[in-house]
């Protein structure tokens, strides 16, 4: 029945035979019934054959224009395999399948046809990728017609069902904002369209790879997975001439990735797996890599031959050989920025390789020798050399009036100081094992010398520590906080002599701490003077601080003031040390590690709101806040949402306390402008009534002297 359905498949693919031909013959493989007791290994190959019938039939009803052909294949399709192949190959046969509308031009409303009734299928299959793909096509759909209402329906109950059940489906996600951003701009709601684009790039940073972040490793399976994928689709191509987008054909819709049928997007992926090789130091694994099925049929080509010539002169370690790839192929390497700046960096490398393999023999070698060796520039050389010099590269230094290079021998490291230190550390953990017998023996001493005050109030507290230290550990992963108190000075003596933002080990801490590593944040003295970074000192100082400085606060403008605070070195003095948790060990500590607190998804300062959905002053910024859900703790009772509370908002009543506040303060001074008037009239008055006395007084003295 194999080689049956093979030799059928072979007549069908033969140019001698006519599409209506092909499409019966196609029709008969699929309609063959599988034959009963037959191997596993005969069975799959029975399904690979039907399900080759299935694509080639679906191409040849894209090549004839015949939408409904092809929407019969995709319904067939379901039926036929989902009680016999895996759902993924299912869903991934009927994405292939639904890209073929794409070719054929005035098929949209036979698309969305055919995308509900997928969906109400997806939807009962429980098929929750294949559905959230299928309805982000459709939304896309929509929005080509344009029919901004129903494709608005779909982005809302896609970003609800995506946020609600925190599915990571990042990539979705991102497709499913910026589609959303399209719509609200096509209806001119040119706020929300601003407000989804940041969303859109949140999601986008957690699944693209920035290219200079060098992570070689997981861009090579991201490409690899884009070459097969690819290069299977590229295996269906329609004939020249038939290809998406000619004859007034639609492209590829938002939603889903557009099928690559002429390869090019398989040849770039596989130059990128090339260059991921080359920059992982696997040159060798190239040729194997280029001797899969997928990749023959690129092998040949100079986009390939490129990148194997630069594998070929990176595994020689040759640096003339890089130079004459990248100068014969200048057009295929040079044109793409992201592999012209990563074989720049290789470049540099074997360019550190050629000049430490040309140096290491000799102790001085004349930098003129080196240049004509290496085929390189002398000014390049000496530069590069200074280079690696200064990056300890290469130990060594540049006689400029000579012109030679003195290279030295690497310097082994002197054990003695870290011998001594492991020593020291011994012979105190000897001291400490003992202290406590000490303690007891000089208690008991005392006691026998001084009885009057071996009373049970003091005899209970004397010689016994109380909390000395405590630490208030926050841990960021988690969002908790948690403060214990340590009695013990042997236990906490380990932060002594550290310095703000140093790192240290807390095993000493106790068992449930083994494997712990802090990182020390800051912290009050007991006599509440807090630490400042950056002054080196064991104790307190007193600083002259101003606006910006820490442990200090203005009251007016370009106020200084000179304060009291504690050095950020840690001492026996302190009594509370800040620290964060920067590793965590084997075990959880209870309400630290033991619990992940709810984070707030978004700012609270109403400012800040606006900066970052780029809102006006008529936005409502209360709309904008973002919400989580809530699961209340009772059962039976629905989920709901909480916000936290912006600060600094601006709203009516605000305004209306401001009015307020400003017409009290102009009353106020009105009535003191008043007031003061009144004063000076009373004063004017009281004057001239003096006045009046006065000049009554004189003229009565003068009268009887006139009469005299």
């Amino acid at each position: 029945m194999a080689s049956s359905n093979a030799d059928l498949l072979e007549q069908a693919a033969s140019p001698q035979t006519s599409p209506q031909q092909s499409e019966k013959i196609y029709q008969e493989v699929l309609s063959r019934p599988t034959p009963p007791n037959i191997t596993p290994e005969a069975h799959a190959q029975i399904l690979r054959e039907q399900e080759t019938a299935l694509l080639k039939l679906g191409t040849l009803y894209r090549d004839q224009q015949n939408a409904e052909g092809l929407a019969r294949v995709i319904t067939l399709s379901r039926a036929f395999f989902m009680s016999s192949t895996a759902k993924a190959k299912t869903a991934k046969l009927i994405r292939t399948l639904l890209n073929f509308f794409n070719a054929i031009p005035d098929s949209m409303p036979t698309q969305i046809r055919v995308l509900d009734d997928n969906i109400a299928w997806a939807k009962t299959e429980k098929q929750i990728f294949l559905k959230h793909s299928l309805e982000t096509r459709l939304a896309g759909i929509h929005l080509d017609l344009p029919h901004y209402r129903p494709a608005l329906n779909i982005v809302k109950s896609l970003l609800t069902e995506l946020m609600s059940k925190r599915l990571d489906d990042k990539l979705i996600l991102t497709e499913v904002h910026l589609v959303g951003s399209k719509i609200y701009r096509g209806s001119d709601n040119l706020t929300k369209a601003k407000a989804a684009l940041p969303l859109a790039r949140t999601s986008a940073a957690l699944i693209f790879l920035h290219a200079e972040e060098k992570d070689y490793k997981t861009a090579y399976s991201y490409f690899f997975e884009a070459f097969e994928l690819q290069a299977s689709a590229a295996s269906f191509a329609p004939a020249p001439g038939k290809r998406e987008g000619a004859d007034g054909a639609l492209p590829a819709v938002t939603g889903d990735a557009p099928i690559d049928t002429d390869g090019k997007g398989a040849l770039e992926s596989l130059k990128y797996m090339l260059l991921c090789k080359v920059m992982l130091n696997l040159p060798e694994d190239v040729h194997s890599l280029l001797s899969i099925k997928l990749a023959l049929k690129y092998a040949q080509l100079r986009d390939v031959e490129s990148m194997r010539a630069i594998a070929r002169a990176h595994q020689d370690r040759n640096l003339a050989d890089f130079e004459k790839a990248l100068r014969d192929y200048k057009d295929e390497l040079s044109s793409d920025p992201t592999i012209r700046s990563h074989l720049a960096a290789l470049y540099d490398t074997l360019l550190e390789q050629n000049l430490l393999r040309i140096v290491e023999p000799y102790s001085v070698v004349e930098l003129e020798y080196v240049s004509e060796t290496v085929g390189q520039g002398r000014q390049a050389v000496e530069t590069k050399l200074s280079q690696m010099i200064l990056d300890k590269v290469l130990h060594g230094v540049l006689d400029q009036g000579r012109g030679c290079l003195l290279v030295y021998d690497a310097t082994e490291a002197d054990t003695t100081y870290t011998s001594a230190i492991e020593t020291v550390q011994q012979v105190g953990k000897v001291v400490e094992s003992l202290l406590p017998l000490t303690k007891r023996d000089l208690s008991s001493l005392f006691l026998k010398t001084f009885p009057v005050v071996a009373l049970p109030s003091l005899r209970s507290g004397l010689f016994r520590y109380e909390p000395i230290m405590k630490f208030n550990i926050a841990n960021p992963a988690t969002g908790q906080q948690k403060l214990i108190d340590v009695d013990d000075e042997r236990k906490y003596r380990f932060v002594y002599d550290k310095k703000i933002s140093q790192e240290v080990p807390a095993d000493s801490l106790g068992p449930e701490f083994a494997g712990y590593v802090f990182r020390i944040t800051g912290g009050n003295d007991k006599q509440g003077f807090p630490m400042k970074q950056g002054v080196l000192l064991p104790q307190r100082v007193r600083l002259l601080l101003s606006d910006g400085h820490s442990c200090y606060r203005i009251r007016r403008t370009g106020e200084r003031k000179r304060k009291s605070v504690r050095g950020c070195i840690v001492g026996p003095d302190i009594a509370v040390l800040s620290v964060v948790l920067v590793k965590q060990g084997d075990a959880d500590i209870a309400g630290l590690t033991d619990n992940v607190l709810p984070k707030r998804l978004g700012p609270k300062r109403a400012t800040k709101i606006k900066r970052m959905f780029n809102l006006g002053k008529e936005d409502d910024v209360r709309k904008y806040v973002v919400r989580r859900e809530v699961t209340p703790k009772k059962e039976g009772k629905k989920p709901y949402t909480k916000a936290p509370k912006i600060q600094r908002l601006v709203t009516p009543t605000r305004l209306q306390r401001r009015r307020h506040l400003k017409s009290l303060v102009r009353r106020r001074t009105e009535r003191q402008k008043e007031q003061k008037t009144e004063y000076d009239a009373l004063i004017a008055k009281r004057v001239a009534e003096k006045k009046a006395k006065v000049a009554a007084i004189k003229a009565a003295h003068h009268k009887p002297a006139a009469t005299a």
